[in-house]
């Protein structure tokens, strides 16, 4: 029942809020549905949106494919043997400078896989919204601990009804099966839960709440056995503010705020070269051990480069890999190094081949 109203909570937040209009990303492929955003009120923040979604999600910048904007990521018997396919997508009612919404496909790769994730983007600014922002450092190790809490409670729960059902003298042997490997399914999830951190979780803005989402105890080969499946719960504003940041706070009570992140990852940059060559980059999350991944491509070829590396007190190296099809190896091609301080990437850009030496320089765009 819990479930049904949350979902019931979702489904009924689905309208165009905020001047912004999402429509189906153009031209189709088989049954495609992808969000594209249109805000005529801010070209560049729909702007943003669109290659944060695109690039993570489809592996291209928006409007840089050759037939249509799934070609990257489409099943190709050919070239390769696993795909994703995007089927459709739901944007919540939110306050006024949120951005949230959920998008379901199939990804196939030894078997298909159907997913649904969330995104939540700041309308002032076009940047993905993490949960690090939103929460304070303690207010997010006590939501994560109350989550934890909420999710074994439910588990405890099942599994106790579900050996008192098992008990039962009026099964078959099927039945009394399907109970046994039932239980140890869930008796195997609720080991060790209590240690779950935040990235187990997932997260959605609908009207004054804030909704994570937990996946599911099965895997592929057991989900039929999985009877409770994804984990919402939901927290209204006055639930959760004594947690939030000023930030975060800001942002559920509809308020427009002048918060500058500091934090490196989640952001777009942009900048030059050598002083004449322009650039822009997307950096997503950065790891707790410093692990980040980097995509940068010169603008006037919009063609994305992966680079991978790390962030250690303000001090960063990516390697440029590339894959060498002759030799069937991944080689470096250029390695950056610098450091990064109040919104800039500063460094060098050198050149595996050549030792060839430029510096660079970014600003969060």
């Amino acid at each position: 029942m819990k479930l049904k109203i949350i979902l019931l909570l979702l489904s009924s937040y689905c309208f165009s809020q905020n001047s912004f209009k999402i429509q189906n990303l153009k031209p189709y492929f088989d049954e495609s549905q992808f969000p594209e955003i249109i805000y005529e009120g801010n070209p560049k923040v729909a702007a943003k949106i669109n290659t944060f979604l695109q690039l993570e999600n489809l592996e291209h910048l928006p409007g840089m494919f050759k037939k249509h904007p799934f070609e990257k990521v489409a099943y190709d018997p050919e070239n390769c043997c696993s795909s994703v396919a995007f089927y459709a997508w739901e944007k919540f009612k939110t306050p006024k400078n949120i951005l949230s919404f959920s998008m379901e496909g199939v990804a196939t790769g030894a078997y298909p896989e159907e997913f649904k994730i969330y995104k939540n983007f700041d309308i002032q600014t076009g940047n993905p919204i993490p949960m690090k922002e939103i929460f304070t450092s303690k207010g997010l190790l006590a939501v994560n601990k109350i989550l934890n809490q909420k999710v074994k409670i439910t588990i405890t729960e099942y599994i106790s009804q579900t050996k008192k059902d098992a008990k039962s003298e009026t099964l078959n042997d099927e039945e009394k099966q399907y109970f046994s490997e039932q239980l140890s399914m869930y008796e195997e999830c609720l080991e060790g839960i209590e240690n779950n951190t935040m990235d187990y979780y997932s997260f959605c803005f609908s009207g004054d709440s804030i909704i994570f989402s937990r996946g599911r105890c099965s895997n592929h080969a057991l989900r039929a056995l999985d009877d409770l499946d994804v984990f919402l719960n939901a927290f209204r504003l006055s639930e959760v503010k004594k947690h939030l940041s000023a930030y975060g706070i800001s942002l559920m009570e509809g308020r427009d705020s002048q918060f500058k992140s500091k934090a490196l990852d989640w952001k777009m940059y942009k900048g030059k070269i050598n002083s004449k060559y322009p650039i822009t980059a997307v950096i997503s999350e950065i790891y707790d051990d410093g692990i980040l991944n980097m995509k940068y491509w010169y603008d006037k070829v919009k063609t994305p480069i992966d680079l991978q590396g790390y962030l250690r007190d303000g001090n960063f190296e990516m390697t440029e890999l590339q894959y060498q099809e002759s030799s069937q190896t991944t080689l470096p091609m250029a390695l950056l190094r610098g450091k990064y301080s109040d919104g800039k990437l500063i460094g060098t850009w050198t050149n595996a081949e050549t030792d060839e030496v430029l510096k660079f320089e970014l600003e969060v765009y």
